[in-house]
């Protein structure tokens, strides 16, 4: 089954009533990566760059407007590996429905009998034509963009790494003793994830290409940040009620709470954008998936 087999028997039957598939994404394997690049770009000017990634993936920009559908290309992973087309819908469970009842597509096959041998009529691809894939064109209901979708863990930053300095042995021994009782109850708890302290050294790298690479931060500064911990809250106030029982607040220490989100802000200020850039690592995992099987 291709997209022009689905175009007539659209047009044969003349029942569709939604908007009509096109192809969102394309597939092409390979034998020759830098050849091909070298083949495609000469012959359509296509950009052609390797996903980030460990998986050997590269994106086709084909240059034309949003409208225009880009594709992707990997190396081939047998020789039945063929051209893959990915079809935009309005309903993939009508899409399919439509495809199965397709007098257009139906073929026979012999089946044996009891008395003999039969045959039942399926429908199936015709050979040679490649395969694709149909996904939903229909969109979601938006989000709403001022929303933080939390994971149910929080990040406690404690700033002030020098906090120990003035304090007696004896002092220091009780303070101690208490931080390790508060971390041991927590820990007994189910409520940490994962803690460590920090180094004093480092650099901040800013700039575009990491241009400037600055020492820093300062371990003098009050403002530090000396070790995190990870935790699990049900909501930011239990959080904070935790975090307002560290020992380490009466000699200096502040401790600052952070939600740890299930999706970067960004995403949620550019769906758009962010959703392609999605659909195309999905796509490249199921021909994966499905080059496996």
């Amino acid at each position: 089954m291709n997209t022009q087999t689905d175009t007539k028997t659209e047009s044969r039957s003349g029942k569709n009533n939604g908007a009509p598939a096109s192809i969102v994404w394309f597939e092409i394997p390979v034998d020759n990566v830098e050849r091909a690049k070298t083949f495609y770009g000469k012959l359509f000017g296509w950009k052609i760059e390797r996903f980030p990634g460990p998986k050997p993936y590269w994106h086709i920009d084909t240059g034309g407007a949003d409208a225009t559908p880009d594709g992707g290309m990997m190396e081939r992973q047998c020789p039945e590996h063929s051209f893959t087309n990915y079809m935009g819908v309005s309903s993939v469970e009508k899409a399919c429905r439509r495809w199965v009842t397709s007098l257009f597509v139906r073929t026979r096959r012999t089946i044996p009998l009891r008395c003999g041998s039969g045959t039942k009529r399926r429908n199936s691809c015709p050979e040679g034509n490649p395969p694709f894939v149909v996904r939903s064109t229909t969109n979601n209901k938006p989000k709403n963009m001022n929303t933080e979708t939390t994971t149910g863990e929080y990040m406690l930053l404690f700033r002030g790494p020098h906090w120990d300095r003035g304090l007696t042995p004896d002092q220091l021994q009780q303070a101690m003793d208490k931080v390790m009782a508060w971390f041991e109850g927590l820990n007994e708890g189910g409520k940490i994830k994962s803690a460590q302290p920090l180094g004093t050294q480092g650099r901040i790298i800013s700039g575009t290409n990491g241009r400037f690479v600055l020492d820093g931060p300062f371990a003098e500064s009050k403002e530090a940040v000396g070790g995190y911990l990870v935790l699990h809250a049900a909501n930011l106030n239990e959080a904070v009620e935790i975090a307002r029982s560290m020992p380490t607040l009466s000699y200096g220490v502040s401790v600052e709470v952070r939600p740890i989100l299930a999706e970067c802000p960004i995403f949620q200020r550019h769906p758009d954008l962010v959703q392609r850039a999605r659909e195309r690592a999905i796509q490249a995992e199921q021909l994966w998936v499905a080059a496996a099987a």
